[in-house]
């Protein structure tokens, strides 16, 4: 069945049967059915993008409140000793 520089096929007259593939798309789509039953769906991808980017928005003033304010810095630790170092504030 197959040839022997690869994996070619032979001629389907060859063949010993035929497959038939049935038509799988409507003979004319039903535009004004497709929008209808596409309506909730694409109602809930809108509502989950706006979801999302209400979520993204609260994020980003969330971690806004928490950062740190100019001179409250973090405390510096020596890694050797494991005490606090000071720092000067500037």
């Amino acid at each position: 069945m197959f040839l022997s520089r690869g994996l070619q096929w032979r001629s389907p007259d060859n063949l010993l049967f035929r497959i038939e593939r049935p038509i799988l798309s409507a003979p004319e789509p039903d535009l004004e059915t497709a929008k209808r039953r596409h309506k909730g769906p694409l109602i809930g991808i809108a509502l989950a993008v706006v979801f999302a980017s209400v979520l993204l928005v609260a994020l980003l003033l969330w971690l806004g409140y928490l950062g740190n304010e100019p001179g409250n810095e973090a405390p510096q630790i020596d890694g050797r000793t494991g005490a606090e170092e000071q720092t000067d504030g500037s």
